[in-house]
């Protein structure tokens, strides 16, 4: 009977969408069963008891952590409200295993301390609390740090080949290490970078690619569980597909037609077979060009869509929440973004435009302000900014806000940068060769950006960890070289 009490009370919680629960405890069993237990939500700090299986009364019971997230360098009032807060000489509060200090008794049950620093280790830590008797309540990750102090190193430099322009991170040789690709364009190839996990590469790797590649992805394009790449090909008109022998080298390159000089490529499932598709923009024709793959590695015949004048990048979603995935294309001469809402068929229908910046050039997507919905960031290069659309998630966006960032800006990826969990923004800034940084708040807005310097002429920009540290960082082809640079996290 107490069991099914118990089942009884965690289904009305899990059907209302709560049933996340991140700890089970024994306590305060009267009767000797020892058969009894407490579960909480991690969440609402809800606690759900059974009659005489119930914790302790004396026991205290943390009810609110706020603020629930603090830097690393420390320094920041956090107070914890809660019942049986009794002072006595057991009595302790303690965040990632330090004390708070300065303890203060506020109003009610709340106590209010300082929070200690913790350098070099950001993430969710427990919070416990030790009753006056010694009895203790902890909740399992219930604070997190995040980096305080957002630092880069001077970028190392890595040659590649000829004018690099686009860049995707990947563990190319299933080593569980990250690696880059570049897309090079005037020597028509691409470099392979394998990482040794220490912020260094093995010696570089060259694959036959395609005349003026801009961009390439990295997916498993023929289901054999190896990662392959593919290439936009502005001066050949075409794409090429590199399939991966899953030691970070790959077969020789086959090619498929597309629109006339495409600038960016996507990658994703758009008729539902589980075989990855892609899709192109192209300048040149002004129209996106859609591959189906067979899944072997090979595509259909290239269908077309008109988009408008100067198309320059694409970004893949599902922004009206129909299961189907869409494309964001950035439309340069009409200042805009353009939604192309995806049947599931494999075709698609042209949804609404949504302005911008002057002059936009990238796009990525992710959720900017934590709703679950997936957002856009694009780079815009003469307003010099970054304009954000937050998603309604039925297909159309708020209006966008911009950032400023002080410098052409050429383009934008998104990740966390400072170990707070919300998601932050790196742009590529090519007029003066170095990247800005903008921390997000989690709402959709962030903070002021932060330059670092990249090297000469970046032009693409992304985010991973190359060091094994936990940290997020940056790499950017140089297009007016041959090189790209790796920017290393070194927040404290």
């Amino acid at each position: 009977m107490r069991t099914l009490r118990m089942l009884t009370a965690l289904l009305a919680i899990c059907l209302t969408g709560g049933c996340d629960f991140d700890s089970l405890k024994s306590g305060g069993i009267t009767d000797g069963s020892g058969d009894g237990f407490a579960l909480r939500d991690k969440d609402s700090g809800l606690l759900i008891e059974e009659g005489d299986m119930a914790r302790s009364p004396t026991a205290p019971l943390i009810e609110s952590i706020k603020p629930s997230i603090g830097p690393t360098t420390g320094g920041v009032m956090v107070t914890v409200a809660g019942k049986n807060f009794d002072p006595g000489p057991k009595f302790d509060i303690r965040i990632g295993g330090q004390p708070l200090g300065n303890l203060q008794r506020g109003m009610g049950t709340e106590l209010t301390g300082i929070l200690p620093s913790r350098f070099g280790m950001a993430g969710p830590v427990e919070v416990t609390v030790v009753g006056a008797t010694g009895e203790t309540d902890t909740w399992k990750n219930g604070f997190r740090y995040f980096w305080g102090k957002l630092d880069f190193s001077a970028p190392t430099m890595f040659a590649v080949g000829m004018s690099p322009w686009g860049m995707v991170a990947a563990d190319l040789n299933g080593d569980g290490k990250l690696d880059l690709a570049t897309a090079n364009s005037m020597s028509g190839d691409v470099s392979i970078l394998i990482g040794k996990g220490d912020g260094t590469f093995q010696s570089v790797m060259g694959f036959v690619g395609g005349m003026g590649a801009t961009e390439l992805v990295a997916a498993d394009l023929n289901g054999d569980g190896k990662l392959d790449l593919a290439t936009a090909n502005s001066m050949s008109g075409d794409v090429s597909i590199l399939i991966g022998k899953g030691d970070g080298t790959f077969k020789p390159t086959t090619s498929f037609a597309v629109g006339s000089g495409p600038r960016s490529i996507g990658v994703g499932d758009w008729n539902s077979d589980r075989k990855l598709d892609l899709v192109t923009v192209n300048e040149g024709s002004a129209d996106v060009s859609v591959l189906m793959g067979k899944g072997d590695g090979t595509f259909e015949p290239a269908k077309s869509y008109m988009v408008g004048a100067s198309p320059q990048s694409v970004t893949v979603g599902d922004w009206n929440g129909d299961g189907a995935q869409d494309f964001a294309i950035v439309r340069q001469r009409t200042e805009d973004v353009n939604i192309l809402i995806g049947k599931g068929d494999g075709t698609f229908v042209v949804g609404q435009t949504f302005r911008v910046g002057s002059v936009p050039r990238g796009i990525q997507a992710g959720d900017l302000n934590g709703d679950g919905m997936q957002d856009l960031a694009v780079a815009n290069i003469v307003s010099k900014d970054v304009s954000i659309l937050i998603s309604k998630g039925d297909g159309t966006f708020q209006p966008a806000k911009t950032f400023g960032v002080g410098a052409v800006a050429i383009y934008v990826a998104i990740g966390d940068l400072n170990g707070d969990g919300k998601q932050d923004l790196a742009i590529a800034e090519s007029e003066i060769g170095q990247v800005s940084t903008l921390i997000g708040k989690g709402d959709g807005t962030f903070e002021k950006a932060k330059d670092f310097p990249s090297g000469s002429a970046p032009w693409m920009v992304v985010i991973g960890d190359w060091n094994g540290d936990g940290k997020q960082d940056i790499a950017v082809p140089n297009h007016s070289g041959n090189i790209f640079s790796l920017i290393l996290n070194a927040s404290q």
